[in-house]
């Protein structure tokens, strides 16, 4: 039976942290284990993990720096090879019943799977059906949160990009999932991942839940620029990354609930990750909370 590694990397958010681990109680078995990687309000986050912890749930700390991708590092290098598969949920996410084993069957024949992701109470992607191959232009509809990986092949691709991702120090602030996929289709061919759309990892909140406007706007902008670096890093047809920078302006029309300018935000930060520069004094990072 495959030990399954679960990987949580949080500021410090104990209430939706509480509802995560209160989701796994009754799924995790002998082996698997539950490491939270504390980037903010580590007093409080290492009490409630010990409650959890006398509970008799494997569960433990570790410390980082700001920044999710290096978080999720950490957590994957602290479990070694203690684990086989690993998992990568936000603090803000949990787990249906039976997910687990789920994600402990998901790379049977593969190296990685992709579960659908839930924002709220839709899906954020729409994933291929088991059985197409990986390529450079689905890879795209692999989301962190729906990634399954094996544990040896997660540390043999040198894990997520620690320059992307939200809170890293750059400007680019998403990006790190697709980045890895697109390494493993390199290195491993366009068999290495298998489509598991059917089966959902339910629990999350909206991108955009509780943010002001402003700070919605700041988000889009941030995230797309490190969807764009991505881009480009990774050569994409011309045709292409054009239709993907103008796409941006549309963005509120194909994401109901947006305004009209948060397409002008997610245009703008596309034109500046395909540049790799900030035009003006806006922030990098994507939040502060």
């Amino acid at each position: 039976m495959k030990r399954v590694g679960i990987v949580v990397s949080t500021l410090g958010r104990l209430v939706p942290l509480g509802r995560l681990l209160d989701s796994l109680s009754d799924q995790v078995r002998d082996g698997d284990r539950i490491v939270i990687v504390a980037q903010g309000g580590s007093e409080r986050l290492v009490e409630l993990v010990r409650r959890y912890e006398r509970r008799g749930l494997p569960v433990f700390t570790v410390e980082s720096a700001r920044g999710v991708s290096l978080g999720r590092n950490t957590g994957a290098r602290a479990l070694a090879d203690s684990v086989d598969v690993l998992h990568f949920p936000n603090d803000t996410s949990w787990y249906a019943d039976g997910l687990v084993n789920h994600i402990r069957a998901a790379v049977d024949s593969s190296e990685l799977a992709a579960l659908t992701p839930m924002g709220g109470e839709k899906p954020r992607a729409c994933l291929p059906e088991p059985g197409i191959p990986l390529n450079r232009y689905n890879a795209w509809d692999v989301i962190e949160i729906g990634l399954v990986i094996r544990a040896k092949t997660f540390l043999e691709l040198g894990g997520f990009d620690e320059t992307l991702g939200s809170g890293a120090s750059t400007p680019w602030q998403a990006g790190e999932g697709s980045d890895l996929v697109l390494r493993a289709l390199e290195r491993l061919g366009e068999h290495c991942l298998t489509w598991l759309p059917s089966t959902v990892v339910l629990g999350g909140i909206a991108e955009a839940d509780g943010l002001t406007a402003d700070e919605r706007r700041r988000k889009l902008r941030a995230y797309n620029r490190g969807i764009a670096v991505v881009v480009r890093r990774w050569r994409y047809p011309t045709p292409w990354i054009a239709a993907f920078v103008a796409g941006g302006l549309a963005w509120s029309i194909r994401h109901p609930g947006y305004a009209l300018w948060d397409g002008w935000s997610v245009f703008i930060g596309r034109v500046e990750g395909i540049f790799g520069r900030v035009f003006d004094d806006a922030p990098f990072r994507a939040v502060d909370r």
